[in-house]
């Protein structure tokens, strides 16, 4: 399967628009989101995982103890609570403060700590860009960068919840305040398991959605 794959090797970004477009051609049924990393991470199995940062084991580690999630997650609320006691001095987007994944979204956009939403992107350029990132450091063990492209259902709003899949979306650019800007330029989404809970569960692994792997050198 995809996961197990190497990826498919491209040689250039027109190469790489060609083979994804072919990719959502036959699977139009999916919202294509994409993701870039310099490696791709495997499982104990061989295959591909992508999982948001709070469930990603510590450098050096191949297993996430249960402690450090636990701690992951009291760090999280507690940030949670601040945003909600001085909402008032942020932008109010349209009465979006009532859906938990707002608060966590802005902890994501500004790195303040983990969260269990993974950085997507609509863009295949932006993907291509992260992909390389390290590759443009001339790091000799990482020549290479990878994108991901993942099948997700079509959104209904700037924060989405599909019950059916047990899924959550979110559109960074419409609940960023207006000052951050990244978000626009990258066409950030997030996406994460609904609900979302402090165990680590096989629907916080994103690469079981990987319809396309991709190799840039």
């Amino acid at each position: 399967g995809v996961r197990v794959s190497d990826g498919c090797p491209t040689s250039s970004f027109r190469d790489l628009v060609e083979q994804v477009a072919e990719l959502g051609y036959v699977n139009r049924w999916h919202n294509l989101l994409y993701r870039g990393q310099g490696r791709d991470y495997g499982d104990r199995n061989g295959r591909s995982a992508i999982y948001p940062t709070i469930y990603r084991p510590d450098p050096g580690r191949r297993q996430l103890r249960s402690q450090t999630l636990n701690a992951r997650f009291e760090l999280l609320d507690a940030f949670v609570h601040q945003l909600r006691e001085h909402r008032s001095d942020l932008s109010d987007r349209a009465g979006l403060w009532r859906f938990p994944e707002y608060q966590i979204a802005l902890l994501q956009h500004y790195g303040l700590c983990d969260t269990p939403l993974l950085d997507l992107t609509h863009s295949l350029r932006v993907a291509a860009t992260f992909a390389l990132l390290d590759s443009e450091t001339g790091r000799a063990d990482r020549p290479e960068g990878y994108v991901f492209a993942l099948g997700m259902p079509y959104p209904s709003g700037s924060v989405t919840h599909v019950v059916d899949q047990g899924l959550v979306l979110v559109k960074l650019q419409a609940i960023c305040p207006p000052e951050a800007l990244r978000p626009h330029f990258q066409e950030g989404w997030l996406a994460g398991r609904l609900p979302s809970t402090s165990a680590k569960e096989r629907g916080d692994n994103a690469a079981r959605r990987l319809l396309g792997k991709y190799r840039l050198d």
